[in-house]
């Protein structure tokens, strides 16, 4: 039921809020998913390409793909401790 200015009152309202937190927490963990799935998949990419590379023999172009998974553990651990951030704020 809405009051005289258009806004729900009562349990409709409760529903609303609740319906918009749920949509909320749902849009930020399809981008929490999506923000690390990426650099794991650019470390299994790397690590695919090395395993390649070493059992040929071939170690050119190693240190590249070495520092490239040093940089996608580097984003995953800031991503991680963000997360972990702003799940304790959230508990304040």
């Amino acid at each position: 039921m809405q009051d005289q200015f258009g806004q729900l009152s009562g349990i409709e309202g409760n529903d609303a809020a609740a319906l918009a937190l749920a949509q909320e927490k749902e849009a930020f963990m399809s981008k929490v998913r999506h923000d690390l799935k990426t650099p794991l998949a650019n470390l299994k990419l790397a690590a695919q390409y090395l395993t390649r590379k070493y059992r040929k023999g071939d170690f050119q172009d190693m240190e590249k793909y070495l520092v490239e998974i040093t940089t996608q553990v580097d984003t995953l651990t800031r991503l991680i401790n963000e997360l972990s951030e702003a799940s304790r704020s959230g508990h304040d």
